[in-house]
Order: structure tokens, then sequence, then C-alpha cells
């Protein structure tokens, strides 16, 4: 079994559980396993869709430092799925 780690950038927590849920349902019969990072959760994280906007860029430019994450995944703007 393979470990996949992934982080998570958006400021509701409805989304980071849903995507959390979601990852584990798929995984079910398959040999590789998601896992969230949590230090990327605590290091980066957006209160509300303005400061997710705003701080995206940033985010994906330090998203390997020093951060053990094979995926990034972001919250979804609303009107722009």
């Amino acid at each position: 079994m393979s470990i996949l780690r992934y982080g998570f950038f958006g400021e509701d927590e409805a989304q980071r559980l849903f995507l959390h849920h979601y990852l584990q349902a798929i995984a079910v019969g398959h040999t590789q396993q998601f896992e969230a990072n949590e230090s990327f959760a605590k290091r980066f994280k957006g209160q509300n869709k303005t400061q997710v906007d705003d701080l995206f860029d940033e985010v994906c430019e330090n998203r390997f430092a020093g951060v053990s994450a094979a995926m990034l995944f972001r919250g979804p703007r609303p009107g722009r799925f």
C-alpha cells in the first residue's frame, strides 16, 4: 500500500471534511490511500474567500517548501466550479 499525502487550502472546514471523506471512499479497494498533511493545514489556511484568492499564488509557490505533499487541493470558489 502506498500513501499519497495531500494539502488542502480553503476557508471552509466543511470543504476540507468533504474532501477527506471523498478521498477515503474512492481509495477503498485500491493500493493507494490518501492522507492529509496536517502541518500544511496549520501553515496555510484562508479565513475567507478573498484571503484564499489573495494567498493562493503564495501557497502554490511554497507548497513543497518543507511540506511533504504530493497534491494540493483548493476549496471551490462559489460560482466557479
